[in-house]
């Protein structure tokens, strides 16, 4: 399994086989839940909307400790809600997909949670006995729910986005043709100018920097400096299915 976070977190050797461990016991478990699946599918009908929720916040833009002092936040965010119903005859809910591009990080604990998309999932589920409330996260690698550090706030953000799902499913929604299509394309995005070993200290305490991934940077701080030539901008990749009318 591939050590993603080793670039962010150290990893022991310890650490690494728990984490082998546990990849062998999640891949089981998705493709036991797929072949479930398989042997429960039945004919639905597809439908389409979009809400809007707005506690997703640019954690590149902004400083989180003075997120309630200054309620204007800076940088783009995408709060739309988009939704899926599949529907039984007559109209009853078998299941709904939402989602947000916001990270699921409102708690800091360790204890095992769904976090806000997990409270979305149970108030959904609880205002519609017998449908099932499935999340998926958007493109919001740089968006944080803020304020955070709460199971209540959790417990809002959840609310929120659970209304936000409802308010759709209570108005019209357009129906999706069974017909997949994809869709591909490559941006050239370019890259910010990168700070060198006397930038560093002053670039660690900017918004941009303030989380995880900027750690490994200070850490080799205090090793020493190697020069190295790199590209102006590279290609971001963008795919997803879609469903033209």
């Amino acid at each position: 399994m591939p050590y993603a976070i080793s670039d962010i977190y150290p990893l022991d050797d310890a650490v690494r086989a728990a984490i082998d461990t546990y990849g062998v016991v999640l891949e089981g478990r998705v493709s036991e839940a797929v072949r479930q699946a398989f042997g429960t599918m039945e004919a639905v009908t597809l439908l389409s909307g979009s809400g809007f929720t707005h506690f997703a916040v640019n954690r590149r833009e902004n400083v989180e400790a003075q997120i309630l002092e200054n309620p204007c936040v800076e940088g783009p965010s995408d709060h739309f809600v988009p939704v899926i119903r599949a529907a039984r005859p007559y109209g009853w809910l078998l299941a709904v997909v939402l989602g947000y591009a916001c990270h699921g990080t409102v708690l800091d604990g360790y204890q095992w949670s769904g976090d806000y998309p997990g409270c979305a999932q149970s108030q959904l589920e609880a205002a519609h006995p017998g449908a099932k409330a499935l999340f998926f996260a958007g493109c919001g690698a740089d968006q944080n729910p803020m304020p955070r550090c709460s199971v209540e706030r959790a417990r809002q953000y959840g609310r929120e986005l659970a209304a936000a799902v409802d308010r759709v499913l209570e108005e019209e929604v357009l129906p999706l043709e069974p017909r997949l299509q994809t869709h591909y394309r490559e941006i050239e995005l370019a890259l910010a100018e990168m700070p060198g070993p006397e930038g560093l200290p002053n670039w660690s305490k900017t918004p941009a920097a303030m989380s995880s991934a900027a750690t490994p940077a200070c850490w080799r701080m205090r090793a020493p400096v190697t020069s190295f030539r790199r590209p102006n901008s590279i290609p971001y990749k963008s795919g997803a299915p879609g469903n033209r009318r």
